[in-house]
């Protein structure tokens, strides 16, 4: 078997024509030969294919997530199918994408790696052609971050974190929401913003680039500080040692502290806005400064000016003089162009200075100390305060004397003949008996067994005078027995429960009981009570006889029962429980 010199045959019979040009048409022609056998021949005619048409691929352009590059013969290539491949790292898969422009865009490719790109193109007819390039990522983005901020009256301040003057990169400011202007200082990294009205905002964007890198972008949002609250103040009052002033402006979200001149002692500021300055010496003047802080707010600040008052002028008093309700006493330093005012413990009446300066102190009770204040008052001093005590002169004891007793057939009685009203008349009885003294002194003893003896005694008190006692004694009645007194019957007892059973609520019980003592008075009847467990219903039944019955009783159901008897004089107590059982006969 033969082709001529520009094909091969392989031993499975495929002729390989070679040497053709692109896109040549050849008639190829096989001839086979054997001994013995004729000659043979067959041909065929065939077309080699078109020389590939290999994509072009322009310069890359590195991106944060691999590149871009743009196809130069896309046009030429519009009958092509077009496959792009991405590769990093030797054998790691990445994105490729070509759009309708001829643009192919790697992705997915880490910062700073070098990606790989083959786009082939293919069509019936043509060999493939292949176009390849490479680039590297874009190193990651440096992107700002915010530290420290500082609020100003028309702006603020905020610090790049990660800022550096000696790195390679440039830093702008690439947007400032109006009407803030913002500079930054390309030696300290810090953003200065201005122009914003009391806490208006603004939002800055920071943008940091080099080559080689991705864009670094990010954003900040502040405000300018509102306006300060200045402590507004009213008239001060000036105190002993020191002054108080109220702050018209106080608001409780703001914290508010304050200092003094003159003063080590710490300035109070109340919960109300009301500023206390302590521990001046008298008539000596000070200077408060009060601030005001808030998160958000510029500090506060603003000075009033006040005093302490002159010095106290302090009553100094005499030796009190006891009298029967009260005392009197001296102020020896008594001075006119004072105003004085006086108050006293243990007494009702109104207490008034002389302008002798002497202080009669008046509606106290024998023996009592009455505490007497007086106070000195005058323009722009301090008040003047000291007390003195005084005691009343103690009244004498009021004795009982008591009458002859009168016995009783439960004790005695006994006249006070010298009793008075306003002293606490008490007595206590020796034994088992007791007195009572009504308001006209009459003295009754009580609770005696029939002849029997006991001793009074009979205190009196009073409030500043000296207590007082006396004792008499006496005997009660010898005892006459007296009639039986009848009473309410005994307790009956339940002998027996007898249950006739009937559909639905139609049984009855039939209760026999045995009657107690009737205590001295015929029994006139008694009384049933069957209360239904777990049920409020109570079946009640009287009669004058020993049977009584309790009738329309529900079937199954348990009913506890009581007998009561009762005579002229009243009921017995009930008798004990007795418990049963309704069974019934079905409905």
């Amino acid at each position: 078997i033969g082709c001529g010199t520009e094909c091969v045959i392989s031993e499975s019979g495929l002729v390989t024509v070679t040497d053709l040009g692109d896109g040549v048409e050849a008639r190829l022609t096989v001839g086979t030969t054997r001994t013995g056998y004729d000659a043979g021949t067959a041909w065929m005619t065939g077309t080699a294919l078109n020389a590939a048409l290999d994509p072009v691929l322009g310069t890359p352009t590195p991106t944060a997530d691999g590149f871009t590059v743009q196809i130069d013969n896309f046009g030429a290539l519009g009958d092509f199918d077009l496959a792009p491949v991405a590769t990093f790292a030797g054998d790691q898969p990445a994105g490729a994408e070509i759009d309708g422009a001829g643009l192919v865009t790697v992705s997915d490719v880490p910062a700073g790696t070098v990606g790989d790109l083959v786009v082939t193109s293919s069509q019936v007819g043509y060999n493939d052609g292949t176009g390849t390039t490479s680039q590297k990522s874009l190193e990651a983005a440096h992107v700002p971050t915010y530290g420290d901020l500082v609020q100003t009256a028309t702006g603020y301040q905020v610090t790049l974190t990660n800022f550096d003057e000696s790195d390679d990169f440039t830093w702008t400011i690439a947007g400032t929401t109006e009407p803030g202007q913002a500079v930054l200082d390309d030696e300290t990294g810090i953003i200065t913003v201005t122009n914003l009205n009391d806490g208006a905002e603004s939002t800055i964007t920071v943008r940091a680039t080099q080559v080689d890198y991705a864009v670094g972008e990010s954003t900040f949002t502040s405000g300018a500080l509102y306006a300060a609250r200045n402590p507004a103040f009213a008239t001060p009052t000036r105190t002993a040692d020191g002054f108080t002033v109220q702050i018209t402006n106080y608001l409780a979200d703001f914290d508010w502290d304050g200092t003094a001149t003159v003063t080590a002692d710490p300035v109070v500021i109340s919960d109300s806005g009301l500023v206390t300055v302590t521990g001046l010496d008298p008539d000596t003047a000070s200077t408060l400064t009060v601030t005001s802080n808030r998160e958000g707010y510029l500090e506060g600040t603003d000075s009033v000016a006040s005093g302490s008052l002159l010095a106290a002028y302090v009553p100094v008093f005499g030796e009190p003089v006891a009298d029967y309700d009260g005392f009197e006493v001296v102020i020896t330093n008594y001075d006119a162009n004072y105003v004085w005012q006086a108050s006293a413990t243990n007494t009702d009446d109104p207490i008034v200075v002389g302008t002798d300066g002497i202080v009669v102190v008046t509606g106290v009770s024998p023996g009592i100390t009455s505490v007497l204040t007086v106070t000195t008052t005058k323009a722009d001093y301090a008040d003047g305060v000291d007390s003195v005590e005084g005691t009343a002169i103690l009244g004498a004891a009021l004795t009982p004397i008591i009458g002859a007793s009168t016995s009783t057939a439960v004790g005695f009685d006994a006249q006070i003949e010298n009793y008075r009203s306003g002293f606490t008349w008490e007595s206590s009885v020796t034994g088992s008996g007791s007195a009572t003294i009504s308001s006209n002194g009459f003295m009754s003893v009580t609770g005696l067994a029939p002849g029997t003896a006991a001793t009074v005694t009979v205190t009196t008190s009073r409030t500043g005078y000296a207590g007082g006692t006396a004792t008499v004694s006496g005997v009660s009645d010898r005892a006459v027995p007296p009639a039986p007194v009848p009473t309410a019957p005994a307790r009956p007892t339940i002998t027996n429960v007898k249950v006739k059973n009937k559909k639905k609520n139609k049984s009855k019980a039939i209760i026999t009981y045995a009657r107690g003592s009737d205590n001295g008075a015929p029994i006139l009847g008694a009384k049933l009570f069957c209360k239904q467990k777990g049920s409020k219903k109570t079946v009640t039944a009287s009669s004058t006889s020993l049977k009584l019955k309790a009738k329309k009783l529900v079937a199954k159901k348990k009913y506890v029962c009581t007998v009561t008897t009762f005579n002229a004089f009243g009921s017995s107590a009930p008798s004990a429980k007795k418990k049963f059982k309704v069974k019934g006969k079905g409905n």
